[in-house]
């Protein structure tokens, strides 16, 4: 495989006095598609996507989650080790992710939300870009009930909204500062809503704005997840990890215990029968601080799972949290661009300034 211009060599650094150049790390992908517009940054192309993973392979150590697990507990952390992670569980983590990995001999991590699994619907958050973000005419008003309260909203002249305008705006992302129209005013808002929203108020939600949309709940083949079929084909071999991810992906530390305890044993019981191998790691759902709790770390303990991921970024030293790994969020960058980023993450400050815009994307996933 052609990179799109020649990388110089480099070497994982020895350690400095500071430590820093030993620090592992742990990646985060959500999908490898071309699928645009993408509001969150988690989609990765696929030539991307292979340009970065010639990277790692030729200029870190990339090593199974569950290996850096196991050196921090055995008390050696693992200098210059890199760790690959999906989570939700999108198709084409099978289709264009597994194939790229083979290639290069590098283990992944995918946590999967299970109640997604071999459904035909979008994630929720791609079915709400679908009936906001979409090309074409919507009503100019909106009024939604959520859990007993009313929000309105009015369009104005987004109401009417074409391909060439989609086109034009396919490079926006929730964090920039401004919206270029009402349409992505109100996704942002709606996002904000729906991540807290219990799973009934969720889909009582979604069902009005399917009605207000005058559309259904198919999903977009671009967008879809795993079939049961291809989940097991994704975890055939020993090259990919099968975590937890929850069933419905809800923010675990915004629901009661026995729904956040739900959540975390009947996505594990669920995996575990489908595959026939035990599930020892877990990621939470957007991950971010506000999104679990003390009591959703004692609770997946409880459950069984052995190690989880947040999606806060950090270093990982050797007294990390093993119920509280930190990772960094991989955008859509060429390979050129993502050696930068890795050059910079194992240089002496271990601090990617390049990049620190990207990390307003951590809360979700």
């Amino acid at each position: 495989m052609r990179l799109r211009a020649p990388l110089r060599f480099w070497k994982v650094p020895k350690a400095t006095p500071n430590g820093s150049a030993r620090q592992p790390l742990v990646l985060l992908y959500h999908s490898v598609s071309n699928v645009r517009p993408d509001p969150f940054g988690i989609r990765v192309s696929p030539r991307n996507f292979s340009e970065q993973m010639a990277v790692l392979a030729a200029h870190a150590r990339p090593v199974p989650f569950t290996e850096i697990d196991r050196a921090i507990r055995d008390d050696h952390l693992p200098e210059g080790a890199v760790a690959v992670t999906f989570d939700d569980g999108y198709a084409d983590n099978l289709l264009n992710a597994k194939p790229v990995l083979e290639r290069y001999g590098i283990p992944a991590t995918v946590f999967i939300s299970t109640g997604y699994i071999g459904s035909d619907r979008d994630y929720w958050w791609d079915e709400l870009d679908r009936l906001v973000l979409s090309a074409g005419r919507l009503p100019r008003q909106l009024r939604l009930e959520i859990d007993q309260c009313t929000y309105e909203w009015d369009l104005e002249s987004s109401a009417r909204y074409n391909r060439i305008a989609v086109w034009g705006q396919r490079q926006w992302k929730v964090w920039h500062r401004m919206a270029p129209t009402g349409r992505h005013v109100i996704y942002s808002a709606l996002w904000q809503l729906l991540r807290v929203a219990t799973l009934e108020d969720r889909e009582n939600a979604l069902e009005q704005l399917r009605d207000w949309a005058g559309t259904n709940r198919t999903g977009r083949s671009t967008h879809r997840s795993l079939t049961v079929e291809e989940l097991k084909s994704l975890a055939d071999g020993d090259l990919i990890e099968i975590g937890g991810h929850t069933v419905n992906h809800p923010s675990l530390g915004a629901i009661d215990e026995s729904a956040q305890r739900s959540e975390l044993c009947e996505s594990k019981r669920w995996l575990e029968g489908t595959l026939d191998r035990e599930v020892t790691s877990f990621s939470y759902p957007y991950g971010s601080r506000d999104d679990y709790s003390a009591q959703t770390v004692e609770l997946t303990k409880a459950s069984g799972y052995r190690r989880a991921c947040t999606n806060v970024a950090g270093v990982i030293k050797q007294d990390v949290d093993q119920y509280q790994y930190p990772r960094r969020v991989v955008q859509d960058w060429d390979g050129r661009t993502f050696l930068r980023w890795l050059r910079q993450w194992f240089s002496e400050t271990a601090v990617p300034l390049l990049f620190c815009a990207t990390e307003q994307v951590a809360v979700f996933a």
